[in-house]
């Protein structure tokens, strides 16, 4: 089943890094990389995430 991103600062995904707006995350594994984007890139709990933390902050 694919992962569809909810994050609004979530940009791409390549195979073991993802782009946020705040920077690339580069995982060891791809396992790690999916497990990181279904508990944060793809939950509406993406506001719990350290980099949406720093981004909303930005923007308000």
């Amino acid at each position: 089943m694919p992962l569809y991103a909810i994050c609004p600062f979530f940009m791409y995904e390549k195979k073991n890094c993802i782009g946020c707006e705040l920077k690339t995350l580069k995982f060891p594994t791809y396992r790690d990389k999916k497990s990181w984007m279904y508990n944060h890139c793809c939950s509406w709990d993406y506001e719990e995430c350290k980099n949406s933390m720093i981004l909303m902050k930005k923007y308000s």
